[in-house]
């Protein structure tokens, strides 16, 4: 609008003196030549808007007005955008198992939009909120970084903060890489041995252990009888049920017959 002498429209709603010193022109009055570019310059801010915004200004008389409710609106909406960018800038944090790299990249993504916006946040700032957005486990590394600060006196800068982290996730991943194919290759060579896991763990554990499955001690047989003893508790030798040598099996003694009779007296306890 510039190029065309046109941006007075946008900043006064009436006549400029400029305008009137301008005299006739082509047979037309200061007045005329006012109102023919004002008509221009509204019909291309109109022209230029979304629809829902056109609403709002197609009944106002003068582009000014046009052009302030516009300058308005969007004030609004930026000083919103610039909070809720704020809010996610501040409040992110990489979770433990996360990609710090690509969480980097978005926070790089934040800062722009914001200084886009018109925010400025400083170098000090930006090395702040990329630390505090470090899961516990990078500990160590601002613990490093701390100590650059300590010995320089100076704030570290956030290339700086930057170029130590993603050190240290490179370092992480190529841990985590070698602890997987550890334990596939674990997995594997127990699979090669028949170290399964069973459907319960008493059969793993006796898989692994090499005792019998059901608890059995090494020389017990399933049960829990001892090495050399009967089920049921027989001591070597002793019959089952817990008679002593040369006593039958329930209790009766020599000479006696089963059941407890007397000598020369029937079964039964008859005289």
């Amino acid at each position: 609008m510039r190029s065309h002498d046109l941006d007075d429209h946008l900043t006064s709603a009436v006549i400029t003196q400029e305008c009137i010193d301008n005299g006739t022109i082509n047979n037309r009055s200061p007045q005329r030549h006012w109102r023919a570019k004002e008509k221009i310059v509204k019909a291309l801010i109109e022209s230029s808007v979304p629809d829902i915004i056109f609403n709002d200004i197609k009944d106002l008389p003068t582009a000014k007005e046009a052009w302030d409710a516009i300058i308005a609106k969007f004030s609004r909406t930026t000083e919103m955008s610039l909070t809720e960018l704020r809010r996610q800038f501040q409040n992110s944090r990489c979770p433990e198992d996360g990609n710090v790299c690509t969480h980097y990249n978005m926070l790089t993504e934040l800062h722009q939009k914001m200084a886009a916006l018109g925010t400025t946040i400083s170098d000090e700032d930006y090395a702040t909120t990329l630390k505090a957005a470090l899961p516990s486990s990078y500990s160590a590394t601002l613990i490093g970084i701390a100590t650059i600060r300590e010995s320089t006196g100076n704030p570290v800068p956030s290339s700086t903060v930057i170029r130590f982290v993603l050190d240290e996730y490179e370092r992480h991943v190529k841990e985590k890489a070698t602890q997987e194919e550890f334990e596939a290759m674990f997995a594997q060579v127990a699979a090669s041995q028949g170290f399964k896991r069973a459907r319960d763990d008493d059969t793993y554990c006796a898989q692994v252990s090499g005792r019998p499955a059901g608890g059995a001690s090494y020389g017990r047989s399933a049960g829990g009888t001892s090495y050399g003893r009967p089920a049921g508790g027989a001591g070597p030798g002793q019959p089952t049920g817990g008679a002593g040598p040369g006593q039958p099996t329930g209790g009766a003694g020599p000479g006696k017959p089963v059941g407890g009779a007397l000598p020369d007296r029937p079964a039964g306890g008859a005289s």
